[in-house]
């Protein structure tokens, strides 16, 4: 056999498959079967998802008698309750099949939760990043018993999503109690840097500068920008007056939320035991030094000293 097979489109394929270097295998060289083979990955027909089967074992009852056979993936999921059953070929050819009105919303829902990155899909074509993310909803679908749809899958992502989203404090205060932790721990740190027990005036100045630096963060933080979501969006061709208008795909890239300075506010807090501390710790490494080489040079003089009191030898 020779030359090109062409294969009706299917639930499986649509393609045309060359064969002019492959030969059939097998008693009586089956069309069928060498087809079947040609297709190449022997797991097309396993369900998405984790822990499937291509085939499974079965029961059936012949005149009397318990026979053993395969039945496919999809009849045996069925029987075990599965309402949705999908496949490797089914999110590029659910991808082929939507209207870009619908690939626009999808496209838009996936990269909002993301289950795709906006940045790597083109405008509103079925392409790769997209047929992954159905494919992803849809391992959704069959990893938690083929009860929803892949839709209905997106729709449960982007519902727990909004509810975990609405637990998060968007702009987040540093409240009296968060406050009075920080200024236990700077404290703690001060003693411990100290050697030894603050002065009053001390405790009041670090109390001082902590809450300052907190307000500071507070109000920072009060002004922060919500992000927004890329958005894809398409207006279908129209009729205006005599007129056809061209159909339009719009993108709105993402803007991020601006995040809280949480680093530098770790830094301004540190900063205020170098404010207390650190010119009396550089004065006390100065006067060390300054002690050292006046030791030094009194060890040099009495040296000198004892020397000159040394009977010379005659």
């Amino acid at each position: 056999m020779a030359g090109s097979i062409y294969i009706p489109r299917t639930a499986a394929v649509s393609d045309i498959i060359d064969t002019d270097d492959a030969i059939p295998q097998g008693p009586g060289a089956d069309t069928t079967q060498f087809v079947v083979d040609l297709l190449g990955d022997p797991d097309r027909n396993k369900p998405l998802g984790e822990g499937f089967q291509n085939v499974y074992p079965s029961e059936i009852d012949f005149e009397g008698t318990k026979v053993k056979k395969f039945i496919d993936a999809e009849e045996y999921l069925k029987q075990q309750g599965y309402r949705h059953v999908y496949f490797a070929y089914d999110p590029g050819e659910v991808a082929r099949d939507l209207s870009k009105e619908n690939i626009a919303l999808l496209k838009t829902q996936m990269a909002g939760v993301g289950i795709i990155d906006a940045s790597k899909t083109v405008g509103l074509a079925p392409d790769g990043e997209f047929v992954k993310g159905i494919k992803t909803l849809m391992e959704f679908s069959m990893n938690g018993g083929g009860k929803v749809s892949w839709l209905g899958a997106l729709a449960a992502i982007r519902s727990d999503y909004n509810a975990r989203q609405s637990l998060i404090t968007s702009n987040p205060k540093i409240e009296r109690e968060q406050l009075d932790e920080l200024l236990d721990s700077t404290l703690t740190k001060a003693r411990s840097r100290k050697g030894g027990a603050l002065s009053a005036e001390e405790t009041q100045y670090i109390a001082n500068r902590v809450a300052s630096i907190t307000r500071d963060f507070n109000t920072a933080s009060a002004n922060l920008t919500q992000g927004t979501p890329a958005e894809f969006g398409y207006t279908p061709a129209r009729l205006e007056g005599s007129r056809i208008v061209d159909p339009v795909e719009s993108f709105t890239p993402a803007i991020p939320a601006q995040e809280p300075d949480v680093e530098g506010l770790k830094d301004d807090i540190g900063g205020v035991l170098d404010e207390v501390f650190e010119g009396r710790e550089e004065l006390q490494q100065e006067s060390e030094a300054a002690g050292q080489i006046g030791a030094r040079a009194a060890r040099t003089i009495n040296s000198l000293t004892n020397l000159s009191r040394r009977a010379v030898s005659r």
